[in-house]
């Protein structure tokens, strides 16, 4: 879902050349343009500034996330393309550094990816997805004045499925049985 820009904040030229650089590369470049984005180096960041740039993210997915039979669960897993997972990691890295880096970050509106992610055979695309989440849905403390999350209806059902861990009580705890008070107990002894 692409986000819409409020008013006319003018990026900073700098942001502008990175946000041009990268919307403009080829999807063999994507990765290599977004890791020159190494940390944040200035004070609290707006948000609307990056909407380009989310807004690529966001076509990005859509082309290459939506046909993905095992992000949906379902299908045939053999139909789908390659996982394209060096560009998947480095959009969450940089997605994650600037969410936690701006204000007015519930403009972001690509959780309905995020949620699809969830579903990913690879671990490490599962975890940043999961950092990425944290990041988005932290409130700030200058943001504490109440604006309220709706997560996408997808994304509950998939959290708790992944607490429910991998198996049943024979293959481990899941995330679920650890916090039941005196269930875990019960299942080391």
């Amino acid at each position: 879902m692409k986000v819409k820009k409020r008013g006319t904040t003018e990026t900073p030229c700098h942001l502008r050349e990175f946000i041009d650089k990268v919307v403009s590369s080829s999807e063999d470049d994507l990765a290599n343009k977004l890791r020159s984005f190494k940390s944040w180096d200035s004070g609290k960041g707006d948000f609307c500034h990056w909407v380009d740039l989310f807004n690529h993210f966001d076509e990005y997915f859509e082309k290459c996330l939506k046909p993905r039979a095992d992000l949906y669960l379902k299908g045939r897993l053999e139909d789908d393309p390659p996982f394209p997972l060096e560009n998947i990691l480095e959009i969450l890295r940089v997605s994650r550094i600037v969410l936690d880096n701006c204000s007015n970050k519930h403009l972001y509106n690509s959780v309905e990816h995020l949620a699809s992610l969830l579903a990913a055979q690879n671990v490490e695309v599962v975890n940043t997805t999961l950092q990425t989440l944290i990041v988005f849905v932290r409130k700030s403390p200058p943001s504490l004045r109440g604006i309220r999350w709706q997560p996408e209806p997808t994304l509950n059902p998939r959290l708790f499925a992944l607490s429910q861990g991998p198996g049943g009580k024979e293959e481990g705890l899941g995330l679920v049985a650890c916090t039941v008070s005196g269930e875990q107990e019960e299942e080391i002894s």
